[in-house]
């Protein structure tokens, strides 16, 4: 390795380093805060608190990693243009080319870990961190409901509260919803609930259900329990089950859905693609790291890592709502995944021909 590649690795590394560290600590703060009320003051132990952030730490991870690259990237290149190192590298015949080899070489680096993280490591962590809540909520099935929510059990039986007393354990204006399989629906409806050992005991309980030709159909009971033992919550503190699939599942099921319509298996594409895309953006912002340095900073000033920033965000308002436009069909996953990218790909390369 060349000295000129030692050098500017150097300065680099140390910057991308603290900028995933700030940033990680900065989103796993917003994810265990988005929860604390809902486990701490729970009685859940701080080892379980401290587990769930830590499995929290990959995708952390993979989101960060495009913008501290960058930013790692603008503040190196900053730091030899207000010294004019930058000018006197390209006084000696180093070209922009030359300067970016090993600028490049780490935003390639930083695009296969992202991918390696996004392929089976983030999937692992978001399953585990699922089944550490499922075990939280089987010991106390009071965490899963929130009132005026719907909580989902993903067996087919929902529920939803007026108000939930979980100090009391007790919820009033209970409804519950059977759905199973290409049945009609029935549900239940109690004025008042109380918590168990394993399930609800509600008290005197309506039930109203559709028969086969539109009548409504009801009857009364005094009591009503409710097994919750072999049900699982989803109450909105984990992610949804595509986000638990490796690269690998997520393709597989994506040509089995696609075997039985051309467009079942739009969902998977997306997650597979968008994990792509965002992995391959380290890449892309490396290589627009030096022309926004260079038209911005002008050397002299940290505008030019400020424009980094602002550039981030703005990539990742439209990463997502490309997502969705994919997600409603709006546009092929393959397309919206790599759209930002093309764009920052050929802005970059025109700016770099522009100043060479």
């Amino acid at each position: 390795m060349l000295r000129i590649d030692r050098y500017l690795l150097r300065e680099m590394l140390v910057p991308l380093f603290v900028g995933l560290g700030t940033f990680v600590v900065m989103i796993t703060g917003h994810m265990l805060f988005t929860v604390v009320d809902k486990i701490v003051e729970h009685g859940v132990g701080m080892p379980s608190v401290l587990k769930f952030v830590a499995l929290q730490v990959p995708f952390a991870l993979l989101l960060s990693l495009p913008a501290s690259t960058l930013l790692a990237a603008s503040l190196a290149l900053n730091r030899l243009a207000s010294e004019n190192e930058l000018t006197a590298l390209r006084a000696g015949g180093a070209g922009f080319g030359r300067i970016l080899r090993p600028l490049l070489a780490v935003g390639l680096g930083a695009s296969l870990l992202a991918l390696l993280l996004a392929s089976s490591t983030v999937p692992w962590a978001n399953r585990q961190a699922e089944m550490m809540i499922q075990r939280i909520i089987a010991k106390q099935p009071a965490l899963a409901f929130r009132p005026g929510k719907f909580t989902n059990t993903q067996t087919g039986l929902d529920f939803f509260a007026e108000s939930v007393d979980k100090a009391e354990r007790r919820l009033s204006r209970l409804f519950v919803f059977q759905r199973v399989g290409g049945q009609l629906p029935w549900l239940f409806h109690a004025d008042t609930a109380e918590f168990t050992e394993h399930g609800l005991v509600t008290g005197p309980a309506t039930f109203y259900a559709l028969s086969p030709d539109g009548d409504r159909e009801w009857g009364r009971m005094d009591r009503v329990e409710v097994n919750l033992g072999s049900l699982q919550f989803l109450p909105g503190m984990i992610s949804p089950t595509v986000s638990h699939m490796s690269m690998a599942e997520l393709r597989e099921e994506q040509r089995r859905l696609e075997a039985q319509s051309p467009d079942g298996g739009r969902r998977y594409a997306v997650e597979l693609h968008w994990r792509i895309g965002l992995a391959f953006a380290c890449l892309a912002f490396v290589l627009l790291a030096l022309p926004v340095t260079m038209s911005f900073g002008r050397g002299q000033s940290l505008v030019g890592v400020l424009t980094t920033l602002v550039v981030v965000f703005v990539y990742y308002v439209i990463m997502l709502w490309l997502r969705m436009a994919a997600e409603a069909g709006s546009l092929p996953p393959l397309i919206a995944a790599w759209l930002q990218n093309a764009a920052i790909f050929v802005a970059a390369g025109l700016a770099l021909w522009r100043q060479r």
